[in-house]
């Protein structure tokens, strides 16, 4: 099977998965990471090192920056950031130009993210699919590519044409390939051309709707389970956000429009919070969330960081739904997933660090006529003080576990504190 049929059979598979889990009430769904973050990880205004300052001012290595916290975030143990810092200091910052530092991030990536091909390796049928399984760094490529192609799938326009584009590519580029250079340069360039084409997309329907704001997050999407629907959004700073320190709430526009006209069928204006842990991307979930929750209804998945001697990590999601013919954000951000480090508190040579990990997933009770169904969160905290427990061989760790239930009050879900960090 070749990465553009493995694509489309993933994400059918991926769709076919969702509305399992979903048409089973009260099932838990675990939300994805926002994954393609469109900036660096760290605050470019406090960019000191000319590696840093490289790597702001290079679109790929900004991209790969947010890609390598975002794999790193569902990693980050006590030891485990001990052993990224060091990554930090001995490789990536001994690089001095581009090339250098994009090899470092994407195998460094690879290591992380277990570098999974778009396709499965045990089916590999083909010498050149071979070579790709064979190769850490080609299993990455391939799935990056699988990634922006369904980014460009998803969106709903031209699919007829992407998808013929992609048979076209594999058959004449990928599949003439007998070395793992020669895959490289066609991964390269063809990854390329379907995020120039993500893009281009983003720009034709910002110039239907007239959408004149310097946003710094967007993404487009079918709105899941649906075919002639489009969710279109853009989150930009206002004008009244400090530009000193780049902190400040970005504004969420949120279009629907008509898939074959882009018409515009409906729009809200929302925020994201963002100040010393700044956002870092904002997507679109395709989850079907409509299924569970009875009216058409789709998630916004938001990731943010602080990189610093205290660092923090997080996911968070958030739904929106018509609700009385009006499209209303009926669940404010709940983060799903986070991992903190603090200063200090380093034990010497055990790899211990003092910090805290979370995660949370949520189940779906059943529908309540007009009412929206309640939600159980459950929440998993692992807290490490940096210290090594000798008899377990291991960082001490203590583990807490808590239940909320989210009730709908005919506007919004209750969210109780302590769940939106």
């Amino acid at each position: 099977m070749n990465p553009q049929e493995s694509t489309v059979n993933a994400t059918r598979q991926s769709h076919k998965l969702s509305k399992w889990r979903q048409c089973a009430l009260g099932i838990a769904l675990s939300i994805a990471a926002v994954g393609s973050l469109q900036a660096a990880s760290f605050k470019c205004k406090d960019a000191r090192t000319a590696v840093e300052q490289l790597i702001c001012s290079t679109p790929e290595l900004s991209g790969l920056d947010s890609t390598l916290a975002e794999a790193y975030r569902g990693q980050a143990s006590g030891a485990s950031r001990q052993l990224q810092r060091r990554w930090i200091a001995e490789v990536r910052d001994q690089c001095s130009d581009a090339a250098c530092l994009a090899h470092a991030y994407k195998v460094r990536i690879a290591d992380l993210q277990g570098a999974k091909a778009g396709f499965d390796c045990k089916k590999a049928s083909s010498s050149v699919e071979n070579l790709i399984c064979e190769s850490n760094m080609l299993r990455y490529a391939d799935g990056e590519l699988n990634r922006a192609f369904q980014n460009v799938i998803q969106t709903g326009i031209d699919t007829k044409t992407h998808l013929a584009e992609q048979r076209q590519w594999v058959q004449s580029e990928r599949d003439v390939c007998s070395t793992e250079q020669c895959l490289q340069s066609a991964y390269g360039q063809r990854t390329k051309q379907l995020e120039d084409q993500y893009n281009g997309h983003i720009e034709t329907v910002k110039t239907k709707l007239g959408y004149s704001k310097q946003n710094d997050f967007s993404d487009i999407q079918l709105w899941p389970g649906e075919k002639n629907r489009i969710i279109a959004l853009f989150a930009a700073q206002p004008e009244t956000s400090n530009p000193s320190t780049g902190d400040g709430d970005f504004d969420v526009d949120i279009y629907i429009v008509d898939r074959t006209s882009l018409k515009v069928i409906s729009h809200t204006v929302s925020s994201a919070a963002s100040d010393a842990i700044a956002l870092r991307g904002i997507r679109i979930s395709p989850t079907n969330y409509s299924t569970v929750l009875g009216v058409p209804s789709f998630g916004v998945n938001l990731g943010h960081s602080h990189i610093g001697c205290a660092s923090y990590e997080g996911s968070s999601m958030e739904l929106y739904a018509e609700v009385n013919r009006k499209l209303t954000k009926v669940l404010a951000p709940i983060t799903v997933s986070g991992s903190a480090s603090m200063c200090g508190n380093v034990e010497e040579n055990s790899g211990c660090l003092e910090g805290n990990s979370s995660d949370r997933h949520l189940e779906f009770g059943a529908s309540k006529g007009k009412g929206l169904p309640d939600i159980t969160v459950r929440a998993t905290r692992l807290d490490e003080d940096g210290t090594f427990d000798t008899a377990k061989k291991t960082c001490t760790s203590v583990k807490t576990q808590k239940t909320y239930l989210l009730h709908f009050d005919g506007a919004a879900y209750k969210v109780p504190e302590g769940l939106d960090y």
